[in-house]
């Protein structure tokens, strides 16, 4: 099993879309844990930021890899319907009588609409059996807030990309703590407009650098209840 796990992380570095698919689907079928699984897919994913970063890849094969990863997830796990805010109120009774492992409420900072690496996130979470309400991009506070009002999740998710997002995060945050959710309800940024210099600006806040890191904490949160 170990030459397939290899093949996953190459053909996610290598933008091989099929090679990834038969070996995911492989992996699956042997009993892998989906855990490890996403692991080695984020591997291929950071190689892919490398080739980037020294102008081998270019914009659009980081689109491609995001792509790929989605797909590569969804062979994990069935897709969830996506819940809006004005449905949060019935998806968290949806949450307590299928006794999901948490509830977990995300979205993207105002003003932006990079919704990729928020998706992964939604479909790394679902796949380990965390109730999910996505609100989707271009969230603006005031949605967060009532989201969290209705929904009452465990963790709180923000994910941006744009500069501007930071302060949208920061604002939030401030608006959350106001209605009296946090810190009661810990909140989890990330993305590439989060950096270890700006994290203190934005708030009492948790940060993951990716997937594997952002349930590991989901997860520590919900054990330590």
């Amino acid at each position: 099993m170990d030459e397939i796990k290899a093949q996953v992380t190459w053909a996610m570095s290598e933008l091989d879309l099929d090679v990834l698919c038969l070996s995911v689907q492989a992996l699956v079928a042997k009993g892998c844990d989906s855990t490890e699984i996403v692991e080695l897919l984020q591997q291929g994913l950071l190689e892919v930021g490398n080739r980037f970063a020294q102008g081998e890849y270019f914009l659009a094969d980081l689109i491609v890899s995001g792509m790929m990863f989605k797909s590569a997830l969804s062979l994990i796990t069935p897709e969830a319907p996506p819940v809006g805010a004005a449905g949060a109120a019935g998806s968290a009774e949806v949450a307590e009588a299928a006794n999901t492992r948490g509830r977990v409420l995300i979205g993207v900072m105002a003003g932006d609409i990079h919704d990729i690496g928020k998706d992964i996130i939604v479909q790394v979470l679902r796949t380990e059996s965390f109730d999910v309400l996505d609100l989707g991009v271009d969230v603006p506070v005031e949605a967060f807030v009532q989201a969290a009002l209705n929904y009452t999740p465990d963790i709180i998710a923000l994910s941006g990309v744009m500069g501007g997002a930071a302060l949208e995060m920061k604002l939030v945050v401030e608006a959350l703590t106001e209605a009296g959710i946090h810190p009661a309800t810990p909140i989890l940024v990330g993305g590439s407009c989060v950096s270890e210099l700006i994290l203190e600006n934005i708030g009492d806040v948790n940060y993951a650098k990716g997937p594997v890191e952002a349930v590991k904490f989901c997860v520590s949160v919900m054990e330590s209840k």
